[in-house]
């Protein structure tokens, strides 16, 4: 779940994890292929883009709150919360299509990797993210070895897709997790740097322009909820009835704005 400033500040927006999930999808499918980038394998590469967070929704149902009574945020999940959530992620990932498993299992790891605070935490968690990390280049190894490429190829191919996944993760997750007045760019693996430039409310210019169509209207749906302290799940879930709608619209930037 992301925790969103709302436009007031009496209010949070809350984004379900697969929704955000579901707007890095968007994006990778309109993706310009080979223009900018290639999408490949291209159908498991964009199921997992798309669905790389399919194990949040049993959490969801019913989210925590942190020591403060704020909704909890996907990043301030406790390790083995989040890593059981990442367990049903890969694992119905899979279900769909082998290759897609890799790519969402290669994507946890490494976010486990990087933040790697469990390391000096408490023995117990230490265990829960070593046998995460295990059992995923456990499977990973397996998985690798029907992937869809030359052999010699596999690895650098395997590589290259959990590198895109990671990508469209981290562009949906900007536009999710807060307004935005400046400008930022992001690297797609191989084929170079892209700007998103606010021009105003939910409006945004790409330089280059990455894309297929002409412009990319973009929406999820958000729980709007006070912004208080709540005393526990249950006066959270009781707080979560009225749904706003996010909306972005991605355009291409003029010369001047290039």
């Amino acid at each position: 779940m992301i925790r969103r400033p709302g436009s007031d500040s009496d209010a949070w927006l809350l984004i379900p994890q697969a929704e955000h999930a579901r707007l890095s999808g968007e994006v990778a499918a309109n993706w310009d292929v080979p223009g900018f980038g290639e999408i490949e394998p291209r159908d498991a590469l964009l199921y997992a883009v798309g669905h790389h967070d399919d194990g949040w929704p049993e959490w969801e149902h019913s989210p925590g709150v942190d020591t403060q009574g704020r909704p909890v945020n996907f990043d301030e999940m406790p390790p083995a919360e989040a890593i059981d959530i990442w367990r049903r992620s890969i694992a119905r990932c899979a279900d769909f299509d082998a290759t897609a498993g890799y790519i969402v299992a290669g994507h946890f790891s490494a976010l486990l990797q990087r933040f790697n605070s469990w390391k000096w935490g408490l023995p117990d968690v230490r265990t829960v993210a070593e046998t995460f990390l295990a059992d995923c280049r456990q499977e990973m190894d397996r998985w690798l070895a029907n992937w869809p490429s030359r052999p010699a190829a596999a690895q650098a191919s395997a590589d290259h897709a959990v590198a895109v996944l990671q990508l469209f993760d981290a562009l949906s997750l900007w536009l999710c997790c807060q307004g935005r007045t400046e400008s930022a760019k992001f690297l797609f693996p191989g084929a170079g740097r892209f700007e998103l430039m606010p021009d105003g409310d939910g409006e945004f210019l790409i330089s280059p322009w990455p894309l297929r169509i002409p412009e990319l209207r973009l929406s999820v749906p958000a729980h709007r909820v006070a912004a208080r302290s709540y005393v526990d799940r249950e006066d959270l879930c009781s707080a979560t009835g009225i749904i706003v709608t996010i909306d972005w619209r991605l355009r291409p930037a003029s010369p001047a704005h290039a």
